[in-house]
Order: C-alpha cells, then sequence, then structure tokens
C-alpha cells in the first residue's frame, strides 16, 4: 500500500464534483484523508477501503444509488456523511439510496457522523458491523406512510441482512447515538434505529450468529406506519432471527410499536435498559405498543427460538405492554415497570381507513413455556399486571402495585393465568381499582398448578376460579393473606368443571363462602355458625366461630 493521500490530490480543476477523485483515491489502494469542508459524491466502490478525516462527503444532489458500496475489509473515521436525502433522484430504486453498503466483509466505524439518510444510512449485507460510542445518526428521511412493496419507504439509520455463512458475521453497536423526529404527529413515521434481519427462503434460514448491542441511544427512533402490510419495527429490531443476541445498558425514548423487540431470537439477552415514552399516535399501523417484545413468529417452527433472560430494564410510560414475551424457556426478572395506560388510539388497520380501538394497559404479558416471571415490580398498571398462559410457568415474588383507581377502561386485575403446571406463588398485589377485580383469577383451562403465599390487599375478589374457557383442575390453593379483600375466593363452574382442588388452611369466612370444588382434607373456620355441633354440617346466619373440615361428603364442623 501506498503513503496515505487525500481526496484534494486526485481532484482536477473543472470537475463538476469529487465523484472521480474520490475513485481514482479508493483505487490507489492507499488510506484516504478528508480535509475540512463539503465534497459532493455521485456513488464509489471499492474494496478494502480506508476513508478517515473531519470533512463531509456529500451525496449529490439529483442522483440515486449507493454513496459508498464497499466489500473487503473496509474502515471509516470520524468524517461527516451525508445522504442528502431531500434532494435525491427519484429516477432510480428508492432501496438503493443507501449512504454506505457493505457486501460481505467487514465494516469498522469509528466516530463517522450520519446525517439525512433515505433507505439506510449504513447496509451491511453479509458482513461484519463495528459501530463505536462516536457514531452519530441524525435527519433520517421519514415513512412516507404508504404501503405496499412498489410504494411503501420504510427507513433506517442502521440495517443488516444476514447472508451466507453467518458463522463469521458479527454485529457488535457500542455506543452510538440515533436521533429521530420527536414531533408527535409523526413519530411512527421515523426510520428505525437498528434494524437486523435474516435470511430466509424456502429452503433455508440463516441467521445472525453473534450480535451485541451495548449502551445506544436511541431517541425518536421507530417505524409503525402504512396501511394492511405495514413496515412495523422496534427502536432495536431483531425480525426473523438471530442468535446468541444482547442487548444492554441502552437507552430508548419517543417510541412507537416496541422499543426492543427480538423476534425468533434464541440465546437472548435483554437487561438494564431504559425505554420510555412510548406511543401509539394517530394513523399508525398497529395499536400496540411495547416496552421489550421478545416473540416467536410462528411457534412450532424448526428454528430454535427460546433461552433468553429480560431482566433489570426500566420501562416507563407507555400505552399498551410493558413486557411481551412468548417465546420458550425465557426468565422475567427484576425488571421495573411504571405507568402502562390504557389507551384509545385511531389506527390504519388496513387501506381503508382509520380504525379506533380500546386497549387496556398489561404489564407483562407472557404465553411462552417454562417461563419463570420473578422478582418483578409493576406499578400503575392500567389493566392486567401479569397476564401468563403458557404450560410449567412459575409467577413468583413480584411486587405488584396499582394506585389507578378507574374502572371506566378495561381493567382485569393482578395476575391472570391458565395452562398446565402453572405456580403463582409468594406475589403481593395491591390495587386501589373499584368493580369486580380480582387479586388471581383463571378462566381455565388450568391443571396441574399451585397458587400459594400471596399477600392480596384491596381487590374485590381474592382468588377467582370460573374455568369459563376451559376445565380447572388438580390444582393446589395453599394460604393467602388477605386485606380488605370483599371475596377471598370465588369458584364458579361455568361451561366447564372446577375438580380436584386441595387447599391449605382457609382464611376465615363465612359457611356460604366455604369453596365446594376442594379435596376431602381441607380445613377452615367460619365465622357465622348457628349451634356448631361436631360432625355435622356447618349452619350460617349466627355468629359463632367454629372449625370446620371437608370429608367425601361436603363440610362438617370439627
Amino acid at each position: 500500500m501506498s503513503a496515505i493521500i487525500s481526496i484534494d490530490d486526485f481532484y482536477t480543476p473543472g470537475d463538476p464534483d469529487y465523484t472521480l477523485a474520490l475513485q481514482s483515491a479508493i483505487n490507489n489502494g492507499a488510506a484516504i484523508f478528508i480535509p475540512s469542508g463539503i465534497y459532493p459524491i455521485g456513488s464509489v466502490s471499492g474494496t478494502d477501503v480506508h476513508i478517515y478525516g473531519v470533512g463531509t462527503l456529500q451525496k449529490k444532489a439529483g442522483t440515486a444509488g449507493v454513496l459508498l458500496n464497499l466489500t473487503g475489509n473496509s474502515r471509516i473515521e470520524g468524517v461527516t456523511i451525508d445522504g442528502n436525502a431531500p434532494n435525491l433522484s427519484t429516477a432510480g430504486s428508492y432501496f438503493d439510496d443507501i449512504a454506505v453498503q457493505q457486501v460481505q466483509g467487514a465494516l469498522a466505524l469509528t466516530g463517522v457522523k450520519f446525517r439525512r439518510s433515505a433507505y439506510a444510512a449504513v447496509y451491511a449485507l453479509g458482513a461484519s458491523l463495528s459501530v463505536d460510542a462516536g457514531c452519530r445518526f441524525t435527519e433520517g428521511k421519514l415513512h412516507n406512510g404508504l404501503t405496499g412493496e412498489s410504494t411503501a419507504q420504510p427507513t433506517h439509520y442502521i440495517k443488516c441482512a444476514a447472508d451466507l455463512d453467518t458463522k463469521d458475521q458479527i454485529i457488535s453497536i457500542n455506543g452510538a447515538t440515533f436521533i429521530g423526529d420527536t414531533e408527535s404527529a409523526t413519530l411512527h413515521l421515523n426510520p428505525t434505529g437498528i434494524f437486523i434481519t435474516s435470511y430466509r427462503d424456502s429452503s433455508v434460514s440463516r441467521r445472525f450468529k453473534t450480535i451485541s448491542i451495548v449502551a445506544a441511544k436511541l431517541i425518536a427512533c421507530s417505524t409503525n406506519a402504512g396501511g394492511e402490510a405495514g413496515n412495523v419495527t422496534g427502536a432495536i429490531d431483531t425480525y426473523d432471527g438471530a442468535e446468541n443476541l444482547t442487548v444492554l445498558g441502552c437507552t430508548i425514548r419517543f417510541f412507537t410499536y416496541a422499543a426492543i423487540k427480538a423476534q425468533n431470537c434464541s440465546r437472548f439477552t435483554i437487561s438494564h435498559n431504559i425505554c420510555t415514552d412510548g406511543v401509539t399516535p394517530t394513523g399508525a399501523h398497529h395499536q400496540q405498543c411495547y416496552g421489550i417484545t421478545t416473540t416467536q413468529k410462528v411457534r412450532g417452527s424448526t428454528v430454535d427460538e427460546r433461552n433468553g433472560i429480560v431482566a433489570f430494564n426500566i420501562i416507563e410510560g407507555l400505552a399498551h405492554i410493558g413486557i411481551g414475551n412468548n417465546c420458550d424457556l425465557t426468565t422475567i426478572s427484576d425488571n421495573h415497570v411504571f405507568g402502562v395506560r390504557a389507551t384509545t388510539i385511531t389506527y390504519r388497520a388496513a387501506n381503508s381507513g382509520l380504525e379506533t380501538s380500546t386497549t387496556a394497559g398489561t404489564g407483562i404479558d407472557n404465553s411462552g413455556n417454562y417461563v419463570v416471571i420473578a422478582r418483578n415490580k409493576l406499578t400503575m398498571i392500567e389493566g392486567q399486571m401479569i397476564q401468563c398462559f403458557g404450560s410449567n410457568c412459575e409467577i413468583d415474588d413480584n411486587d405488584l402495585n396499582s394506585s389507578h383507581e378507574t374502572a371506566s377502561v378495561v381493567t382485569r386485575g393482578g395476575i391472570l393465568v391458565s395452562g398446565n403446571g402453572v405456580k403463582v406463588r409468594r406475589n403481593r398485589l395491591s390495587s386501589n381499582w373499584t368493580g369486580s377485580i380480582p387479586g388471581i383469577r383463571s378462566n381455565g383451562p388450568l391443571s396441574s398448578f399451585e397458587i400459594d403465599e400471596n399477600d392480596i390487599r384491596r381487590f374485590d375478589t381474592g382468588v377467582d376460579l370460573r374455568a369459563t374457557g376451559g376445565a380447572i383442575d388438580e390444582g393446589h390453593i395453599g394460604r393467602q393473606r388477605f386485606v380488605d379483600v370483599g371475596t377471598p375466593f370465588h369458584f364458579a363452574n361455568a361451561t366447564y368443571a372446577i375438580t380436584n382442588i386441595s387447599r391449605g388452611d382457609l382464611q376465615p369466612c363465612t359457611v356460604a363462602q366455604l369453596p365446594t370444588f376442594v379435596l376431602e382434607g381441607a380445613r377452615a373456620i367460619v365465622t357465622d355458625a348457628v349451634t356448631p355441633a361436631w360432625g355435622t354440617a356447618p349452619v350460617g346466619g349466627g355468629s359463632a366461630r367454629s372449625p370446620v373440615y371437608r370429608d367425601n361428603t361436603g363440610w362438617k364442623i370439627g
């Protein structure tokens, strides 16, 4: 390689721009210095390119295509890359309006400032990518709000697509800053901050094997646009699969649809992130808004979508769902979720026009199997605090406290469960809701379950089993602590049966409140017995307190 050179060394006076100068410098093979100033460029390409400096490479007005098209091992340092999106030509394909494209090989970005990008500021196709804390992405072009492959114009700051053999393709983003437009009316049209996708066709699925996103800052960087087939992405979005994913210590504000989305991923850790101020503006495609969502797009597929940790995150101030998961073998623990609102929104569900919908808030929403939900703190959840519809799940030692008093929204209560082998233990639930709101509820199906040692305060009903959606069978309900609870236990056969429920020592209750679906051997204390006599059926309406037990015919004094 020859000595370091400057782009000015190859400029010929009278040239209309610096396209030929930069291409000639790249062909020379040396590291290329970009001095202070603005250098208009059309489109250039090269292999093993090293560009550094303090100046600005600006896409020439009226041009289309890729500004820097790179292969091999590329390095860019210190410069500003201006995509000049407002002034590009409309003659070429919109999806080629890329500032820097790396095809295979590897691209390292150090202290690079990207501004006014169109389809993508950086597009890594089958390539490794390294982005450091000095990189900054701003003023990306907004989505045009249309739908359809030929008309929609999604935008991204960073887009990575796996291709060929992915075992050596590494995505490493450490501390970069991404800023979109915080205007509330267009929040859903912003570029996606970081979008990582697999390559998938009918015969093969190729996923990135190593992704690390650490300490990134993303403000107003997510997309929720289009009509029936919209472009819906989180600020950090792994779409259609990734393996060995780490999202750590990121700060995400003013997002729509999701702050962090991990779809079809396996072996993922999402921890110590701050996600705040999530909304769904009028005209957005999707009515939901998640803080963090880890999801299987197609359950039962042959691709592993499991083994994850979502822990120690702070999620505050958003509409709809704090944490959503339907991946198996996932631990959701030690998160703080605060202020998840029930919201009435107007969204663009189809090309035919806008629809209005009211959605309740949910703190944690799980439908994965073998999931642990533990030691989370949920406060001010305007709806269901935790709902879990997976089997072999544990909901343990969570602190759930909502001070919302509004019953006009679709409020649902503390913990809602269904499935097989579910354990709900040692949780603390407190609410100021009014109306018929249960602390722990199941509509079925529910089997081989355990509900034990929970502290339930200020709910209309403590434990409510209704069997409207399936049978409730083979469970154990241990001793709970109830404070200011109207009805400690409510069991109701409905469409399906409730059978074979064992009980620990029951809270004192009236004779009328004694459950009828418990197994032989359960014990309780009634508070309103009339002349209790050993071995006889208790009669309510009196004032005597008496122990009772359940035999094979019913409740008896004793």
